[in-house]
């Protein structure tokens, strides 16, 4: 996934990786005219530099570890999975009602 247009969206600090810059993005509602996404949450990395660049990266929720190797993402732009949980499957996982994602 390239660019994501979120109806709502978490966005987590600004962190940096090897002197590059980045950001967590996580969509709770689905994708803006994406249907078929709804009642997932997406979790995307966000390229925050003024250059394309390669990424390799894990994603953590609770047990489930997502991966992407070697992705390009422009400049500005995020990667990442738009069904890393459905709503369900993340209530199970939920410690006291909320949950952390590593990257």
């Amino acid at each position: 996934m390239h660019h994501t247009k979120a109806i709502n969206k978490l966005e987590s600090c600004e962190f940096s990786v090897k002197g590059f810059k980045f950001h967590l993005l996580v969509v709770p509602e689905g994708l803006k005219n994406s249907f078929y996404q709804k009642g997932h949450i997406g979790v995307f990395l966000v390229n925050d530099n003024d250059k394309e660049l390669n990424v390799t990266c894990n994603f953590t929720i609770a047990d489930k570890v997502m991966k992407f190797t070697e992705n390009q993402i422009e400049s500005k732009h995020n990667w990442g999975f738009e069904k890393f949980f459905s709503h369900e499957k993340c209530k199970e996982k939920l410690t006291n009602g909320s949950f952390t994602v590593k990257a």
